[in-house]
C-alpha cells in the first residue's frame, strides 16, 4: 500500500520539461502487473492527455498494453501509432547530447508494446522472438533495474503469453525470472506464477 501511494505521488508529478509524464510509468506498470487493467487504461489515458511529448508517448504505450490485455487489439494498434507520433516532440523538447536524449527513456516501452502486438497476431514468431530478446536482455543485466522493473515487465509478459495461449513462451519468460532471482515468487495478482 505504501509503495503504491508513493507511485501515485510520482504519477501526479507535474514536472517541467521533456520528462513530464515519465515518472507516471511505474504506477502504470504496477496496475498492469496486478491485472487492474481498466484502472491502468484510465490512468494511461490521463497521462497521454498531458501536454508533453514524453507524457503522450508513455501514456499511449501503456494504453496500448492495457487495451491489448483487455482483448482490444485494434485499439491497441491505434495507441501504438499515437505513441510513435509523439516521438518527434521529444527531439524538440530537450536538446541534450547522446545518452540524455529522452527517447531512450520511452523506447523500451514501445519495443515491448511492439513485441506484444506482434505476439497478439501481427507476427507471432516475431513477437515471441522480440519478447524473448527483451527477457534475455533483462536477465543478463547487472543493473538494479533488471531486478526491479525487469521482473515486473516479465510478469506482465508472462500474463500476456498465457492469455494468448502461448505456454512455451510463458515458460521461457518464467525461466528468465528464475535466472534473475531463483527465490522470487510472482504474486498471485500478476498471473505469472510458475
Amino acid at each position: 500500500e505504501r509503495a503504491e501511494a508513493l507511485l501515485r505521488e510520482a504519477y501526479a508529478l507535474d514536472t517541467r520539461g521533456a520528462l513530464n509524464g515519465y515518472y507516471a510509468a511505474p504506477l502504470l506498470e504496477l496496475l498492469l502487473r496486478e491485472g487492474r487493467l481498466t484502472e491502468a487504461l484510465d490512468a494511461a489515458r490521463r497521462v497521454a492527455a498531458r501536454s508533453s511529448a514524453m507524457a503522450q508517448a508513455v501514456g499511449a504505450a501503456f494504453e496500448g498494453e492495457a487495451l491489448l490485455r483487455l482483448g482490444k487489439r485494434d485499439e491497441a494498434l491505434a495507441a501504438r501509432e499515437r505513441a510513435g507520433q509523439a516521438l518527434p516532440g521529444l527531439d524538440t523538447a530537450m536538446k541534450l547530447p547522446g545518452a540524455y536524449n529522452p527517447r531512450w527513456r520511452v523506447q523500451p516501452y514501445l519495443d515491448s508494446l511492439d513485441g506484444m502486438l506482434d505476439l497478439a497476431g501481427r507476427d507471432v514468431a516475431a513477437g515471441e522472438k522480440a519478447l524473448t530478446g527483451i527477457a534475455d536482455h533483462i536477465a543478463a543485466s547487472p543493473h538494479l533495474d533488471a531486478w526491479a522493473e525487469g521482473l515486473i515487465w516479465l510478469e506482465r509478459a508472462v500474463a500476456l503469453a498465457r492469455q494468448l495461449n502461448r505456454p512455451a513462451l510463458a515458460e521461457t519468460l518464467l525461466a528468465r525470472i528464475a535466472r534473475i532471482d531463483p527465490t522470487y515468487k510472482p504474486p498471485v495478482s500478476s498471473g505469472a506464477q510458475p
